[in-house]
This record gives structure tokens, C-alpha cells and sequence, in this order.
């Protein structure tokens, strides 16, 4: 089934010369992830941190994925990713305000327990 997604992502930036390697590298990393297997007719996107595109991985496998292709690290960066056509969804990461989700009851937060069951 394909699905069109709504990707928004945030790496967390150290004014390091050791964060800002890592935030290159995992941002490089993410990017390639994000558009692997598709076309360039299958991904638009507007600015550093904001991609839509049609997939045939669901929600789920696609941020597992992505994740663990990029390198992301659970305790500084984020991503959410939503279903433009039902607006469902599912983030992964640091997200201590909640806010995203009260907008959006939809999300779900997974956690390192249920990602370890989608693999």
C-alpha cells in the first residue's frame, strides 16, 4: 500500500568542532535515507528539516529505518513522521514538549521497546 508521508526532522547542533562533524554526518546520513529507493518524482523538499513524499513503508518502518540508517541520536534529535492522507503519524526521539502532540492526537510516540518489535 503506498502511503505519502510528511517528514519533519531536528538534529540537535553543538558548537563543537565534534558536534558539528557529527551534525553533518548524520544530517548527510538522514537525507540519503529519507529519499532511498525513490525517484525524484517521489520526494519534494522545502527546507533543511521538511520533506513530503509517496513511499510503499509505512510510518513506522520508515522512521526505524531512517533512524537507524542516519545515525540519530535518541537523547538530542527528532523526527516525525505523518500521513498526509489521514493525518496518523508517529515521532521518535527527544520531544519533551508535548505540545506536538496534543495538536496532534494521531502520533504515536514510539519508544526503543516497540521499535525493537518492528524490525
Amino acid at each position: 500500500m503506498p502511503y505519502k508521508l510528511a517528514v519533519s526532522f531536528e538534529i540537535k547542533w553543538e558548537d563543537t568542532d565534534e558536534g558539528q562533524k557529527e551534525y553533518a554526518d548524520i544530517y548527510r546520513a538522514l537525507n540519503a535515507a529519507i529519499k532511498a529507493d525513490l525517484t525524484d518524482d517521489d520526494w519534494w523538499s522545502e527546507n533543511t528539516a521538511y520533506y513530503v513524499l509517496n513511499t510503499r513503508e509505512a510510518p513506522e518502518k520508515f522512521v526505524v529505518r531512517v533512524w537507524r540508517e542516519a545515525g540519530m541520536r535518541e537523547n538530542k534529535d527528532r523526527i516525525l513522521v505523518l500521513d498526509a492522507r489521514d493525518g496518523s503519524g508517529v515521532a521518535y526521539g527527544e520531544f519533551n514538549d508535548k505540545t506536538v502532540f496534543s495538536l496532534l492526537p494521531s502520533v504515536v510516540r514510539l519508544s526503543p521497546v516497540k521499535e525493537l518489535r518492528l524490525t
